[in-house]
C-alpha cells in the first residue's frame, strides 16, 4: 500500500473547486477554478473518502475470486524461487562505519538544508536516510552539524541492536 499518495485514490461524493495551483495557472485563464475529480491530500474530506473507498474493498481476504487466488499463486512461485537469494557481505572485519553529509539551501526557493547518512556494516550498507533537516541552518558547517547529529542518532540506535 502507498501511504504517501493513499488520500489521492478516494472519490468525491460532491463537487468541490480550488484555485489554480501557484506554477500551474494557464495563461488567459487565471480567473478560472479547477474542479476536483479525486481527493486530494490536505483535503477536509480526503481520510473519510479514502476510508470509504479501502472500506468497500474487504484487502481481499473475506471474498477472493479466482484472479486473486492467481496472483497468490504467482506470487508464491517467485518467492519460492528466490529462496536462496540473500544479502552477502564482503570477508572485511565486522565494523560499524557510518558517513553522513549535507549540502546548505543550494536552491534559492529552498528554506531547509538536507541532511543524508549511511551505516555499512562489513561492506554493506545497512541503514540509510537523506531527508529535509528539521531547521533552518544559516551555514554550511551548521548544516554539517545538524546531519551528524542525524547520523548520531541513528548510530546509537544500531548500537543497541
Amino acid at each position: 500500500m502507498d501511504v504517501k499518495t493513499a488520500f489521492l485514490n478516494g472519490e468525491l461524493d460532491e463537487e468541490i473547486y480550488m484555485e489554480q495551483p501557484e506554477g500551474f495557472i494557464v495563461p488567459g485563464q487565471e480567473n478560472k477554478v479547477c474542479k476536483l475529480v479525486k481527493s486530494l491530500y490536505g483535503l477536509k474530506q480526503a481520510p473519510r473518502q479514502w476510508h470509504e473507498k479501502f472500506d468497500k474493498i474487504e484487502q481481499y481476504t473475506s471474498n477472493p475470486d479466482k484472479t486473486h487466488w492467481s496472483a497468490i499463486e504467482r506470487l508464491l512461485r517467485y518467492l519460492k524461487g528466490t529462496v536462496n537469494y540473500g544479502i552477502h557481505y564482503s570477508g572485511l572485519p565486522t565494523v560499524l562505519e557510518g558517513y553522513s553529509d549535507a549540502n546548505w539551501i543550494s536552491d534559492s526557493d529552498e528554506t531547509k538544508s538536507t541532511s543524508g547518512f549511511v551505516f555499512t556494516l562489513g561492506g554493506g550498507a545497512v541503514a540509510w536516510k537523506s531527508s529535509k533537516q528539521t531547521l533552518i541552518t544559516r551555514s554550511t558547517m551548521e548544516a554539517e552539524m545538524v546531519a551528524l547529529e542525524l547520523a548520531g542518532g541513528e548510530a546509537e540506535w544500531l548500537r543497541v541492536c
